[in-house]
């Protein structure tokens, strides 16, 4: 080791033994990188974890376990020094990044952290306004409420499948955020998680997501393109209020309930699908007031008069889904000609067939403006 490394290892042995602890060498730690620059200022940020700020502005953070958590930003030891801080290298064997570590750390711009980190605190990338990308490991599985909330910055994210929550406004105001991947091992993404992330373009609900939780994607001015699965049971209240830039949704059959001003506001929202075939989906109240301008259209099936009403009020033309049988027979049961037709629409009856002794004198039943499976039987009368 050269001189620094052992410089290094004397802090972190002393501040050990100060726990009643013992240093065990580096391998434990696996080898602290050496950044270029002198050694500003030790600090306790676990009982078994010690951060060493350099002159260069790099932090290393070196141990075994849990950072601690904290109250509130200022309690954090290096707080004072936070406006020299530019990068963060967590090395091996630090378990978790507690709560408001790198609070309102304005010129913090990379951080690694390791396969070691099982959990990311609360608020504990809060307003890091120079933050850039963030490469999670997959030992993460959970993101903590606001953790990097007001990351105005922040380009790219990469969550990794081991993740399960996102929590309450985790990436909220992530104003320069333009993708975003949410894996299939995530069960369930806070509220306000992504609220005015104005740059993201597209997202993807993984199958795995059962609710899109209130004001998710509020104001995602550029959000022009979502997939949601049948996974989804719920669209909370203002899911995507304000996503002026989003054209047309799809809402799956296995959607029963859509909160109130979910789509509000959604000015170019000229096309939307529901699948669901029944009665009995909620629609809160102006779920639907898109104030979107000119011709619009909503595909739905008739049995679902709530959504029909409130698409209708919202000022969007009803296109059904419903699809009916027409089958047309001759006098002794004979199919003479079936046809698929859409809710409201006609069918076309076969070439008239000829029956010995009679003739053929039109069609017993309804295959105009159908709106449910018909039977149509071929009528003659007797040859005089």
């Amino acid at each position: 080791m050269n001189e620094k490394s052992d410089r290094i290892a004397e802090i972190i042995e002393k501040n050990l033994k100060e726990k009643g602890k013992n240093f065990e060498g580096w391998t434990e730690f696996n080898s602290a990188p050496v950044p270029s620059g002198e050694i500003v200022r030790t600090y306790p940020l676990g009982d078994t974890v010690t951060g060493i700020l350099y002159s260069d502005g790099t932090l290393v953070i070196s141990g075994t376990g849990p950072m601690y958590n904290y109250s509130s930003g200022s309690l954090v030891p290096f707080y004072l020094n936070k406006s020299s801080i530019t990068s963060v290298v967590i090395n091996s064997g630090v378990t978790t990044i507690g709560n408001r570590v790198f609070f309102n750390c304005t010129c913090l711009k990379s951080i690694t952290i390791p396969n070691s980190v099982t959990s990311i605190g609360l608020y504990a990338f809060f307003n890091c306004s120079s933050l850039t990308a963030v490469n999670i490991p997959d030992s993460v599985r959970s993101i903590g409420d606001y953790a990097f909330e007001n990351c105005v910055s922040l380009t790219s994210v990469n969550i990794p499948d081991s993740v399960k929550v996102i929590g309450v406004f985790a990436f909220s105001s992530c104003i320069s955020l333009a993708s975003i991947a949410i894996p299939n091992s995530v069960t369930n993404i806070g509220i306000h998680a992504f609220l005015e992330c104005r740059s993201l373009t597209s997202v993807t609900i993984p199958d795995s997501v059962t609710t899109i939780q209130t004001t998710t994607f509020y104001n995602c001015t550029s959000l022009a393109s979502v997939t949601i699965p049948d996974s989804v049971t719920r669209i909370d209240s203002n899911a995507f209020h304000g996503c002026t830039a989003l054209t047309s949704i799809v809402i799956p059959a296995s959607v029963t309930s859509i909160g109130s001003k979910a789509f509000w506001g959604c000015t170019s929202l000229k096309s939307i699908t529901v699948l669901y075939n029944g009665s009995n989906q909620l629609i809160g109240t102006s779920a639907f007031a898109t104030n979107a301008p000119g011709e619009k259209t909503a595909d739905a099936y008739s049995a679902n008069t709530n959504f029909i009403n409130a698409a209708t009020e919202a000022g969007y033309t009803i296109n059904y889904l419903d699809q009916y049988t027409v089958t047309f027979k001759d006098w002794n049961g004979t199919v003479l000609k079936t046809e698929t037709v859409k809710y409201g629409e006609s069918a076309i009856p076969p070439d008239n067939p000829t029956r010995t002794g009679y003739t053929f004198i039109g069609w017993r039943g309804t295959y105009s403006n159908v709106t449910s499976d018909q039977e149509v039987i071929a009528a003659y009368e007797l040859m005089s």
